[in-house]
C-alpha cells in the first residue's frame, strides 16, 4: 500500500453535511439529495449513486447556496452500489459550508 503525502491547501474535516447534487447530461438535468463525508475549503467527498467521470461538472447546493464543481474522482463499492464522489470546487468553499472549525 502506498502512502501519498502531500501539501494541501487546507485540512480536511470529517464532517456530513446535507447537499443536494446537481448535473446534466444527454438525458437531461439531474439531481440527488446525498451528504459530503469530508469537506475543505477547496473540495469534498460525497456519496451518489452515479459514477461521474472525472472532469465533468456538478453543482452542489446547500440551503441557498450553489457551488459549482469539477469530479476528481469517483470510485464505486461493488458490494454497496454507493460510489464516493471526489469534487473540487471552483472558488474557496468556507462561506459555502458555513463551518468555523477550521484552525488555519
Amino acid at each position: 500500500m502506498a502512502i501519498i503525502t502531500s501539501k494541501r491547501r487546507s485540512s480536511r474535516v470529517h464532517v456530513h453535511i446535507p447537499v443536494l447534487l446537481l448535473w446534466k447530461d444527454d438525458q437531461g438535468e439531474h439531481r440527488e439529495p446525498t451528504f459530503t463525508l469530508t469537506v475543505s475549503w477547496f473540495g469534498c467527498a460525497v456519496h451518489s449513486r452515479n459514477f461521474f467521470r472525472p472532469k465533468s461538472r456538478v453543482r452542489l447546493q446547500r440551503e441557498a447556496h450553489t457551488m459549482e464543481a469539477q469530479v476528481v474522482y469517483s470510485l464505486k463499492d461493488h458490494a454497496t452500489d454507493i460510489v464516493e464522489v471526489g469534487l473540487k470546487l471552483d472558488r474557496d468553499g468556507r462561506e459555502f459550508w458555513g463551518i468555523w472549525i477550521w484552525g488555519e
